[in-house]
């Protein structure tokens, strides 16, 4: 918490393994423990939380436990970078990515979660996350790249001594064609009708 300025941290764990987790107390500090997913994944965790509280904040940033954010104030400034981007989606400089996707680090505007009510396709399981917002910033126009907003991604990319097996699970090649048609079949038959909301949501936003 000592790079961040306007945050509150909600800490998602699953019932089945919290226990394994130091916890700290604090101001701005919640944690929530939640059903395991069925699949190993980040995003049924990411979209429970998103919609618990959707209604409580403006923006949401989103970061793995395995990113460590270096830039003081790294959470102000994406936040600032969409106070006048309707929908607007920010990130940073996640060491990995960097400008090419919208991954770790990523701000949105909560207003997306209120409007489709998820922050990802919930078909989506761990992969193609970062793509969809990719696509989905890119065709509202509301995407916004912070290059001097640095949060280190320590993955098994770089390092291959930290690959586990969920690292294996989670990025197996199974998984990443599965995943990836699962993607391609969202773009092709749910994407316009999101895109469509969103824009619609913002014109009424406007009037």
């Amino acid at each position: 918490m000592e790079n961040s300025t306007v945050s509150d941290l909600v800490i998602a764990l699953d019932e089945d393994d919290h226990h394994k987790y130091t916890k700290y107390s604090g101001k701005g500090i919640i944690y929530d423990i939640g059903p395991a997913p069925k699949l190993i994944g980040v995003n049924e965790k990411l979209n429970r939380i998103a919609n618990q509280v959707k209604n409580d904040y403006d923006y949401i940033i989103w970061a793995a436990d395995d990113t460590v954010p270096m830039t003081y104030a790294w959470d102000e400034k994406l936040v600032n970078a969409i106070k006048d981007v309707p929908m607007g989606i920010s990130y940073p400089n996640d060491t990995i990515q960097k400008e090419r996707f919208p991954s770790n680090g990523t701000c949105f505007d909560t207003k997306i979660v209120r409007t489709l009510g998820y922050l990802a396709p919930p078909k989506l399981i761990h992969l193609y996350i970062d793509n969809f917002w990719r696509i989905l910033g890119d065709e509202l126009g509301t995407l916004r790249y912070c290059g001097d907003v640095v949060l280190e991604h320590f993955h098994y990319i770089v390092d291959q001594s930290l690959k586990d097996e969920l690292y294996s699970a989670t990025n197996s090649p199974q998984r990443y064609n599965y995943e990836r048609h699962t993607f391609l079949t969202y773009v092709n038959n749910e994407f316009k009708i999101d895109v469509r909301k969103l824009r619609e949501a913002m014109l009424e936003q406007n009037t």
